[in-house]
């Protein structure tokens, strides 16, 4: 494992339906209709698939409220066009707030209709405890997810990922891991644009990127730890602040897997259990791979924290500007 320094160190029911009017011809229209139409924030319906959630929305402002300490949504665009270009599932000056009165993990599953869309976010993404930033938001899409240049995220915890989440027995499995499943020979990529901001302000949080492709040209902003991970499977524990990344399967992408060019920094850490360290980690799929056990990427709770580190695995490509 090489250790990494730059200039950025410094620092994881029911269907709710919305049409309207009512009658065949309303809801054509409803179906037919551009986006900008519908009275929601986001530009999508959900299905509670596991856990409990209800939502109050409005045509700017979605409060989903948690209900469960886990659940699964399952999101379905409005937009049904086929192409290349991102749907604008969160439009510039739409807000999502993710809300509940105890910590929370919530899975948003955004399946696109046709798989070469990506899901975009353009506008303000909260998620809340008691009205506090806390809470965990976990975001996948099969087709990547574009962070818009207007787009922010303050949450208490985040993942962002183009590979699905086994949910098997939870979010979580036996021993605390996000179990990442993406599609075989998927390219798909979690784009962060220039001007995004994602900010995770609690001391011991986390963001966690993970898909074949990884392009961050934002600020990230984290009172904790940060995770890129370029594969198309793996088990991720995050714990503390520590990442233990155990690669199962590697990326297709044989150049610049992640490429970081924008800023990935926070507060530093205070030293003793407060662990702050930004991992980057691509791992090929067909090529040999140095590994330690059957985890590439580890940190032990006896190693020594005083400032963020950076930590650098990869022989499928990292550019970090």
């Amino acid at each position: 494992m090489a250790q990494l320094r730059s200039h950025m160190v410094g620092k994881a029911t029911r269907r709710r339906h919305f049409t309207a009017g009512c009658g065949v011809a309303a809801i054509a229209a409803a179906i037919l209709a551009p986006s900008g139409l519908h009275a929601q924030a986001a530009q999508g319906n959900f299905t509670v698939d596991s856990g409990a959630a209800n939502a109050n929305r409005t045509a700017t402002i979605d409060d989903i409220f948690i209900n469960s300490a886990e659940a699964v949504l399952t999101w379905s665009p409005f937009d049904m066009a086929t192409g290349t270009n991102a749907i604008d599932f969160l439009p510039f000056g739409n807000t999502i707030n993710f809300r509940s009165a105890g910590d929370f993990v919530v899975l948003n599953r955004i399946i696109a209709n046709d798989p070469n869309r990506p899901i975009g976010f353009n506008g303000d993404v909260n998620s809340l405890v008691n009205g506090i930033t806390g809470g965990t938001v976990m975001i996948y899409s099969p087709s990547g997810l574009v962070i818009g240049a207007t787009g922010t995220f303050d949450v208490g915890n985040l993942v962002l990922t183009a590979n699905d989440i086994d949910t098997t027995g939870g979010l979580f499995g036996p021993d605390g891991e996000i179990r990442f499943r993406g599609a075989a020979n998927s390219t798909a990529n979690i784009l962060v644009r220039a001007g995004a901001q994602i900010t995770a302000p609690m001391e011991g949080s986390y963001v966690a990127m993970v898909a074949p492709r990884i392009t961050q040209q934002g600020d990230v902003r984290v009172n904790g730890s940060t995770g890129y991970v370029a594969a198309e499977s793996a088990d991720i524990t995050i714990n503390s602040g520590l990442f233990d990344i155990n690669i199962l399967t590697g990326t297709t992408v044989t150049t610049n897997a992640v490429n970081h060019t924008g800023s990935t920094g926070g507060p530093s850490s205070n030293g003793g259990a407060d662990h702050h360290a930004i991992y980057f980690v691509a791992m090929p799929k067909f090529r040999p791979w140095p590994r330690r056990g059957h985890r590439p990427v580890r940190r032990s709770a006896g190693q020594r924290h005083h400032q963020r580190r950076a930590f650098l695995l990869a022989a499928s490509g990292v550019r970090v500007e």
